[in-house]
């Protein structure tokens, strides 16, 4: 695709709207961090890591993704082990993890602005009985930190009432856009992760990216135009796309990030994820020849000259496949002489390279985001990540601002949860409620006049509904 028709005023009254938004607290982080509460952030993260062997980080959403995607990336030491529940209602995965808690000590990081959001809560309510049971009444109060709205909500009520450790959720930073906030720093601080590094890729994305003179030729500015462009031209999806397994979860957040921001009015680009070359022994046929209309958006990570993970694919000696007795007793019949010598990196960036130029010949549009880090050993670091977090936030709010939709909010979140409050407590749906209602209307119009009943004996209060069972929904398969 030719380059998009990037628009430096508009693209400039944009980003300066973002950064005056109510929500865009966010957007400054990189350069403002508060030091004082860097300060407390490690302090209590040193206190969890000399008594905890886990912390059980309860959150969904933007919640625990943005952290979980930094975590899963890098490759960490710590004495401490990040483990999530919260983020799901399956009682299967909230057993794997008390199991492999087991008898060890452990802390708990729940994260939710009103503490209200049911997955969280439930989760919450779970090991709190657990710490009780552990460590008493003091020292539960002692294992549990809290991030949440800094004045009302009711996990700020208990943690004020119970004196947990806690930190103020930003009231104006969301969830998706909030891993650079304390939300992401303390999980991450206890995890490992070198925050400073992480801060100072963010703010080299800002620097390099967002500087007045460089807005036209801005790699970040150009590939919010670029998905603005298709989607009007009628493209349905993007999928991100990866060579690294390690970038699951940032693939997850990524989804959460453009899924909550633009998927509005019925509307925007439905993001969708892979991880290479696994995937392309799976979607690869859909994505070279399935429906068009889609732009994938790799992520390459360049291996540095030191790179500490280089592995070359060896040459087998005849001298390791002869016994005892000289006799050959093993054969090699692989046909890899063509990679032999080669490092596994190098033929990963092949493999990248050839899906690129087939997909693009198959018709998909590609934008590549390149990273390397040579001030590590590693492929992918702190300050790569937090590069490409800031990239996708600030390229993504551009994005939503150019669809004519507000990045920062996600009123269709609530519809499911006001469902579930409907069935929990045994009420009928609005189309039920409507149909009573006219079936009622129809019959005061039919009836003729009614007769005085005598007065019936006072009875008994009813006793409250039992709650319906969920009924079922749309095509139901069952195996």
């Amino acid at each position: 695709m030719e380059k998009p028709n990037t628009n430096v005023s508009q693209a400039s009254r944009i980003i300066s709207e973002i950064s005056r938004d109510p929500m865009g607290g966010w957007f400054d982080l990189p350069l403002k961090f508060n030091v004082q509460d860097m300060a407390r952030l490690k302090i209590t993260a040193q206190k969890i890591q000399a008594n905890s062997k886990y912390l059980v980080c309860i959150g969904i959403g933007g919640s625990y993704l943005g952290h979980k995607a930094i975590t899963e990336a890098l490759k960490l030491n710590s004495p401490t082990k990040l483990l999530y529940v919260g983020n799901s209602l399956s009682s299967r995965e909230l057993n794997k993890v008390i199991a492999e808690i087991g008898d060890d000590d452990f802390s708990v990081l729940v994260i939710s602005k009103s503490g209200g959001t049911l997955e969280p809560a439930i989760a919450f309510r779970i090991f709190k009985k657990k710490l009780l049971e552990k460590y008493g009444v003091d020292g539960a109060k002692q294992r549990i930190y809290a991030i949440t709205d800094q004045a009302k909500g009711s996990l700020h009520n208990e943690a004020v009432a119970n004196g947990y450790t806690y930190f103020a959720f930003p009231e104006n930073i969301g969830g998706r856009y909030s891993v650079l906030s304390t939300v992401g720093m303390l999980p991450m601080l206890v995890a490992g992760v070198d925050t400073v590094k992480l801060l100072q890729g963010a703010r080299e994305c800002r620097e390099k990216q967002l500087a007045p003179e460089n807005l036209e030729r801005s790699a970040l500015v150009n590939y919010a135009f670029t998905r603005h462009k298709l989607y009007t031209s009628g493209a349905k999806i993007e999928v991100l796309a990866s060579f690294e397994p390690s970038m699951m979860y940032f693939n997850e957040w990524w989804k959460q990030l453009f899924g909550e921001s633009e998927g509005k009015n019925e509307g925007g680009l439905f993001p969708a994820s892979v991880i290479y070359t696994t995937d392309l022994h799976s979607l690869g046929q859909y994505m070279q020849e399935g429906q068009r209309g889609m732009l994938e958006t790799f992520i390459k990570f360049v291996a540095p000259e030191n790179y500490v993970d280089r592995v070359v694919i060896p040459q087998i000696d005849e001298s390791l496949t002869i016994d005892a007795n000289g006799k050959n007793k093993f054969l090699t019949l692989d046909d890899l002489q063509i990679v032999t010598g080669k490092t596994m990196d190098y033929a990963n960036d092949v493999a990248m390279e050839a899906t690129v130029s087939a997909h693009d010949r198959g018709g998909i549009t590609t934008v590549t985001i390149e990273m390397r880090d040579d001030e590590s050993q590693e492929l992918i670091t702190e300050r790569s990540l937090g590069f490409l977090i800031y990239f996708f936030e600030v390229a993504c709010a551009i994005s939503a601002k150019l669809n004519g939709v507000n990045p920062f909010d996600q009123p269709g979140v609530e519809a499911y949860k006001n469902e579930m409050q409907r069935i929990f407590r045994g009420l009928p749906t609005e189309e039920e409620m409507e149909k009573a209602k006219q079936e009622a209307l129809k019959k005061s119009k039919t009836a003729g006049p009614k007769a005085k009943k005598p007065a019936q004996p006072k009875e008994e209060p009813k006793k409250p509904a039992t709650p319906e069972k969920p009924k079922d929904s749309g095509v139901k398969i069952t195996a």
